[in-house]
């Protein structure tokens, strides 16, 4: 993975960010909040209420994924075995 996300989508705490690397996209998903002592951190933790930011924030980095340009079919059947995976041909990949 590159030091920057290629794409970042932040929702009040909750932030999804958007990694490419020689494989494709990878997306990680975190939450800011302060300690006991007032410095800021981050978690991959998230409580019900977070929940609703969560999946708004995950939702709309997907969309940007699959927007991307898309690899080569012998890339991503590369891709997929290195993930015990079949590559499906077609547009349509159920999620």
């Amino acid at each position: 993975m590159s030091n920057k996300p290629v794409h970042e989508v932040k929702l009040g705490l909750v932030k999804a960010s958007v990694w490419e690397n020689e494989k494709g996209h990878s997306i990680s998903l975190n939450k800011s909040y302060k300690n006991e002592s007032g410095e800021w951190k981050t978690t991959n933790y998230f409580t019900a209420f977070d929940a609703p930011a969560a999946a708004r924030c995950l939702e709309a980095a997907i969309d940007y994924v699959m927007s991307a340009p898309r690899k080569a079919p012998q890339q991503q059947e590369s891709q997929a075995s290195n993930y015990g995976a079949r590559a499906i041909e077609g547009d349509d990949v159920p999620l």
